[in-house]
């Protein structure tokens, strides 16, 4: 139940993220309520950590010469803690959960309720947060009653922010190339070999190798596609047993490595065939981290080399 919930949270997390940027531009006024000073951050712009304790999860962002981190460990996604940010700028207090509704609440506080720690101008403010299945989210500090939140802008799931795992932070960038850093690029196609290519720096420009006649406005797509190019999740070995069966018992269908200017962008992934009616490739990187590609993104990285092939005029 809890691996489904995981793989829902990776499509709410991209529909989160692609409509942060629409209402980021909207106002962050709050509506008027006389319990708005329950929840009150202050400046938004101030806060430099954020903590999330309970059963199942403790995981600490902190923001460091302008740089968020998961867990002092990993690079956060900065677009995610975005997204929370403004989450966290626009809520108000809607009510006190009615009275009829106080028990079924307070239960899930005790089953799936984390404090909420958040270091800001303010000093440590801790609240204690959950959501129900419906999709709304309640708050109430130390033992005190239960409030429902208003989040405005964004949908009954965002309430998912709160109880994202550590990978789920996590900076997801694969590759991060660009016309004038890549120095070489490989796709191995392990299914149809004569589909492989490779794509180099010959002195300032870039040329596919076998390609006599080159589509320069497909290998500028193809490029560009690669700058900043993002894993939809991280997972880690054991979290879901089909795709650490195909590891096991399946080759990979293609190899793509890339060397960059910047070395810190080098990279090389293995992606293995997709399980039939799954949405998501599987694959792994040079140091094994295993991560999930929504379907065209996968696809979108292994072209046929005659993708670059120009049209004889």
């Amino acid at each position: 139940m809890q691996k489904r919930k995981n793989i829902r949270l990776i499509i709410i997390l991209s529909v989160l993220v692609s409509s942060s940027i629409i209402i980021s531009f909207l106002s962050t006024d709050k509506e008027g309520s006389p319990y708005s000073g329950k929840f009150n951050i202050g400046d938004i712009n101030s806060v430099s950590e954020l903590e999330f304790v309970g059963d199942n999860i403790e995981n600490k962002l902190s923001l460091k010469s302008n740089v968020w981190a998961i867990n002092n460990r990993y690079q956060a996604d900065n677009q995610l803690v975005e997204v929370l940010l403004n989450v966290l700028s626009r809520i108000s207090v809607r009510r006190p959960v009615a009275k009829k509704d106080v028990e079924a609440v307070l239960d899930e506080f005790n089953k799936n309720g984390i404090t909420l720690k958040i270091q800001s101008e303010n000093g440590i403010q801790e609240w204690e947060i959950t959501a129900s299945e419906d999709g709304k989210t309640f708050f109430k500090e130390n033992m005190g009653i239960p409030y429902e939140m208003n989040i405005p802008g964004y949908g009954s799931q965002v309430g998912s922010l709160f109880f994202l795992t550590e990978n789920q932070w996590r900076n997801k960038v694969l590759f991060s190339s660009n016309f004038r850093t890549i120095k070489k690029l490989s796709l191995e196609n392990f299914l149809f070999p004569d589909r492989s290519f490779e794509i180099v720096d010959s002195g300032g420009f870039l040329e596919v190798s076998g390609i006599n006649r080159l589509d320069t406005a497909s290998l500028i797509r193809y490029i560009e596609n690669l700058n900043y190019f993002d894993a939809d999740g991280y997972l880690d070995k054991g979290e879901y047993e089909r795709f650490d069966s195909l590891e096991t018992y399946s080759k990979p269908i293609f190899r793509l490595e890339i060397s960059d200017i910047d070395t810190t962008f080098n990279n090389q992934i293995l992606v293995y065939p997709r399980i039939k009616g799954d949405r998501y490739y599987f694959g792994i990187t040079k140091d094994g981290q295993r991560f999930v590609l929504e379907e065209n993104k996968g696809l979108s990285l292994s072209p046929d080399i005659d993708f670059f092939h120009a049209e004889s005029e």
